[in-house]
């Protein structure tokens, strides 16, 4: 069921986060009850945050199992993307001895490949933000199905860099614009266990489509790992279009414009036009702190005070509006430029959204590790793995992936709830970066087992190694999301945008130097140098627990003068 919206204020004018008076800290639970906000209804102390309106077309008040739907979808479009970059790890022998394409180029194209993945999302999400995401995952599948379609084909180094760029470009909505889509329908509450489905899939898929591939390359040809999954793309096309809605919804936007009709059916005056930005933002001066923390503006608090439940006449939504591919939003103001720029910004603006990419990045680049050495260390002695058995053993990072969405989501959502609830009820972004204390630790001794051991124990320890590199994998995407989600809401869009530019640079320079430095200083060397490394970088986060919000309160008013020209609000 659906949370139950009663005693809400349609034109609710400021979020709980402004009364707080730092971006990110929020009253996320009512411990007395005397908060007259809109609560959860299966944990009746929790504040709904962000606070939904009461437009059924408004995701937040969609029903659970149209929310898991949706879900579903946007899993089914990672699954599907996020598969297509990992396919050929399994059979880089076979499209060698084909090819004679060198190993060293297969791994600095795939580095290409998610260099492009990172900055594709230029282009792609502002569009995503501006006239909605589901035109844009549509497409993005269907470009991506025509690399798959080209690759078997490939017969120079030259194509193979063609097809994997091309794979980039169009598989980026998938780096920002999914953990864009998840806020668009659960509450801050929820969010954690859809995101780690999300990176449990963007990670897992990564290693389950090698599975198939060993065994397919084994029996068939290795063309036929790229054609199986052109057919799996052109059905999951056909299901999202019909099946997978849009989530962008302006929610002040919409309440000015239900106001307006209401008000002309019953011949009552509209007041002055409220901005659609500024009915969620302090005071229209933010250049101080303090001012980021008043009270609502007195243009929001006079719509507020015309509104009630039986003037807003909301509209409905059609099937030709449900099954259109883009939506233009009347009045929504095009800022499709800005958004294409200002992430770039966003790294030297906001730390925090620079040590999020930063923190992802890491996890990345010793993914790209596991992934360029992996027949390598398998197939070679002592453990002589044939193609197929390379690939199932996929299973143990796979694996890892799933407790490490287990860990990240349903169980980190309840870990911030309790956290929240011991600090007086109020929620603080810094709370969920405790979790990362097992994904420093995990990365370190995953990359030694791997590495180091290879060779030299048995096959079981190694694989465990890769089992960690999972784990870790998934839970080192979540924390950054989670922590960028919660501090700075409204511009997630756009922090998506800077940690994904950020964490892809940082996977593209990994997978360009790899095969290099194993080939020169071997593998054991090379992964001891990755694990302390590893353990070195990871740890920074510590320094966030602890400077996190005072970072955020000196960002307060840069956020909200950003915020108020964003195109995406909540």
């Amino acid at each position: 069921m659906a949370p139950q919206v009663t005693g809400y204020r349609d034109a609710e004018a400021v979020d709980n986060v402004v009364e707080m008076g730092i971006t990110g800290t929020v009253h996320l639970v009512d411990l007395d009850g005397s908060m007259g906000a809109v609560h959860d209804k299966s944990q009746k102390d929790v504040v709904l945050y962000p606070t939904p309106s009461s437009d059924p077309n408004d995701p937040l008040n969609w029903s659970q199992k149209r929310k898991w739907l949706n879900s579903f979808c946007l899993q089914l479009y990672t699954f599907m993307i996020a598969g297509g970059t990992a396919t050929g790890y399994a059979v880089y022998p076979q499209i060698i001895e084909s090819t004679g394409i060198p190993l060293s180029t297969l791994n600095s194209a795939i580095g290409v490949m998610f260099l492009i993945l990172g900055w594709g999302c230029l282009f792609w999400c502002p569009i995503g933000l501006q006239y909605g995401r589901r035109g844009v995952y549509l497409i993005s599948l269907l470009g991506c199905m025509a690399m798959n379609l080209w690759a078997p084909y490939t017969a120079s180094a030259g194509t193979w860099y063609a097809h994997r760029f091309l794979y980039g470009f169009f598989g980026a909505p998938v780096e920002a614009l999914v953990e864009q889509s998840m806020p668009d329908m659960f509450f801050t509450h929820e969010r954690g266990l859809h995101v780690g489905l999300f990176l449990m899939w963007l990670g897992g898929a990564s290693f389950l489509f090698p599975i198939a591939a060993g065994y397919v390359a084994q029996t068939m040809d290795w063309r036929w790992c790229f054609y199986f999954p052109v057919i799996f793309k052109g059905a999951s096309i056909v299901f999202l279009y019909f099946f997978m809605d849009e989530t962008m919804y302006d929610r002040s936007l919409m309440q000015q414009q239900a106001l307006a009709r209401g008000q002309a059916a019953r011949g009552v005056s509209m007041p002055a036009p409220v901005d659609s930005q500024q009915a969620q933002l302090p005071p229209k001066e933010m250049n101080s702190e303090e001012k980021s923390a008043k009270a609502p503006s007195e243009s929001s608090a006079n719509l507020e005070a015309v509104v009630s439940g039986d003037m807003l006449i909301y509209e409905p939504l059609t099937l030709s509006k449900r099954l259109a591919l883009f939506r233009v939003t009347p009045g929504k103001e095009n800022k499709l430029w800005a958004m294409m720029i200002r992430p770039m910004k966003h790294a030297i603006t906001f730390p925090i959204m620079a040590m999020a990419g930063f923190q992802y990045g890491t996890y990345l680049m010793f993914f790209v590790v596991l992934n360029a050495t992996w027949t390598t260390i398998l197939q070679a002695e002592p453990y002589n793995f044939s193609p197929g058995i390379t690939g199932v053993a996929y299973v143990a990072p796979f694996l890892g992936a799933l407790v490490g969405s287990a860990y990240s989501g349903w169980f980190g959502d309840r870990f911030h709830l309790w956290m929240a609830r011991r600090n007086g009820g109020i929620r603080e972004p810094e709370q969920r970066l405790w979790l990362y204390i097992a994904c420093s630790l995990g990365l370190m001794t995953g990359l030694l087992l791997w590495g180091v051991g290879s060779g030299h124990i048995h096959w079981f320890g190694v694989l465990f190694g890769a089992f960690l590199l999972g784990f870790t994998g998934v839970l080192g995407g979540a924390s950054p999301i989670a922590y960028i989600s919660d501090s700075y809401p409204m511009l997630l869009g756009e922090g998506m945008i800077t940690m994904t530019l950020i964490r892809n640079t940082m996977g593209f320079a990994m997978g360009y130097a790899i095969t290099p430095f194993f080939e020169n200083v071997g593998i054991r060397n090379t992964f001891i140098t990755c694990a302390f490394l590893a353990l070195g970088l990871t740890s920074t986060f510590l320094i966030f627990i602890f400077v996190g919000k005072a970072e955020r309160k000196r960002t307060t008013a840069k956020y909200y003068e950003y915020a108020a020209n964003a195109t995406m609000t909540h």
